[in-house]
Formats: structure tokens, C-alpha cells, sequence
């Protein structure tokens, strides 16, 4: 009888160790591909102007946040692009931190960019909250003091 649950001790520990990591690596990669998902929104959609990649990556019913004030639709996020580059077209956001949990990404970002307004540089910083669901972004809020969109920087 020893004999047998000797051998079958090995056999115990490689499943547990099999059905313990493999939930943790399988949650890793969508953690994973759920941020590089959330940076091609901002390096693709909004650095590069790319308005062809929002149906990429956003749903066509995706509800938007910003400071408060809730938009519906995958081109909420297009009008936004096309503001800042009728505002400040050499703008760039450039991403300062970027975290994820389960289905949730928070970015960190900071924009700069010349306003045509005024003709000097402006900046500001915000966090942006990313939700996914199968690879596409269903859901996202924004917050940011865009006080300082409209002062110069000195």
C-alpha cells in the first residue's frame, strides 16, 4: 500500500502545480494583451491619427467618461482625436504609467502640444481607465483638469 501512494505522490504534485499555473499564466496574458491593446489606442489612435483603428479596438457601443460627462459610441473617441489636432496639431500623448487588473487598464498620461489659440505649448496630464472585453475596449473614463489645456506653459 506505501508503495502505491509513493508513486502516485509525484503524479498529485505535477496536476496541482498544472491546474494552479495555468489559470495564473492564462489571466498574465490577457493582462497583458489587454495593455498592449490600451497602447495602440493611444500611440495608433491618437499620436498617430490613425481614425481606421478605433473600430479595431473599441466597440461600436462604447460609452466614454470624461470628467464627468458620458458619450456613447466608438466615435466619441474619434472626435476627440480630430479636437486636439484642430487644437493642437502637433500634439502627442506620451504614457507615463501604464497598470491592469482582470479586465481594467489605467494609463497615465501626459499631452503636449502646440494650441493654435495661443501659440505656445501647453500640457496636461490625466489618467485614463480602460475596460475590455473580448480584445475590444467596451468602456473608458477619462479625467484630467483641462484648465491647463488653455494656459501656456511658461
Amino acid at each position: 500500500m506505501s508503495i502505491k501512494i509513493r508513486y502516485l505522490q509525484p503524479t498529485i504534485l505535477l496536476f496541482s502545480l498544472i491546474f494552479i499555473t495555468y489559470p495564473l499564466q492564462a489571466q498574465t496574458n490577457v493582462i497583458s494583451q489587454n495593455k498592449k491593446l490600451i497602447m495602440r489606442l493611444f500611440n495608433e489612435g491618437y499620436n498617430q491619427r490613425n481614425l481606421n483603428i478605433i473600430d479595431e479596438l473599441i466597440v461600436p457601443d462604447y460609452i466614454e467618461h470624461i470628467n464627468g460627462v458620458d458619450t456613447k459610441g466608438s466615435i466619441a473617441i474619434i472626435k476627440t482625436i480630430k479636437f486636439l489636432e484642430e487644437t493642437a496639431p502637433n500634439f502627442i500623448i506620451n504614457v507615463k504609467e501604464i497598470i491592469a487588473e482582470k479586465d481594467k487598464v489605467v494609463l497615465q498620461w501626459r499631452f503636449e502640444g502646440i494650441n493654435l489659440k495661443f501659440g505656445k505649448n501647453v500640457a496636461l496630464e490625466g489618467i485614463y481607465i480602460g475596460r475590455i472585453e473580448r480584445n475590444k475596449v467596451v468602456e473608458g473614463w477619462q479625467i484630467f483638469d483641462n484648465y491647463f489645456y488653455y494656459l501656456p506653459i511658461k
